[in-house]
């Protein structure tokens, strides 16, 4: 049985389809994906998965979502003046992951534009979560091996320039 790989990302088929293309060729995952947080919390809800990689900045919902629990999702928006960069909704995922969906963080991942300074508060409360910032010059297959290690409980740390 093939690993289950959660990838939450509002871009993934725009800004991070390169880094995308590693993962599925290798055929050696049951890919997942959320767009929004609202369907990342709901498939954490619904099913395990042996690893998690999450974005950082996502909105909260799809607009035309009806169901209830988009609530949560949509007040913390608009608490922050309905932008998604000052939102920062892919961290309130991580602790939700993590709190209350017993995730090891060693099985989570971050692929996010936000400079490990920026997020310095969230990556010292979870040491072991893998972080890559999301760049012109990370090599394409990152994804792929940041996966590799996750699934297997381990953290990945990227290579230094």
């Amino acid at each position: 049985m093939k690993p289950k790989v959660l990838w939450i990302e509002d871009g993934l088929f725009a800004e991070v389809r390169p880094f995308l293309g590693p993962l599925i060729n290798s055929l050696r995952f049951d890919l997942h994906y959320a767009f929004n947080a609202f369907e990342g919390q709901k498939k954490m809800k619904k099913e395990h998965f042996d690893a998690i990689v999450f974005d950082i900045r996502i909105p909260p919902s799809d607009p035309s979502t009806s169901d209830p629990d988009t609530t949560k999702w949509n007040n913390l928006y608009e608490k922050s003046g309905f932008d998604k960069i000052a939102a920062r909704l892919g961290i309130k995922l991580i602790e939700d992951a993590v709190t209350e969906y017993d995730y090891n963080q060693i099985n989570l991942g971050i692929f996010s534009v936000e400079t490990a300074y920026e997020l310095k508060e969230l990556l010292e409360k979870y040491p072991e979560i893998s972080y890559i910032n999301k760049n012109e010059r990370v090599p394409t297959n990152t994804i792929l091996k940041m996966v590799e290690c996750l699934v297997k409980g381990e953290k990945y740390v990227p290579p230094t320039d």
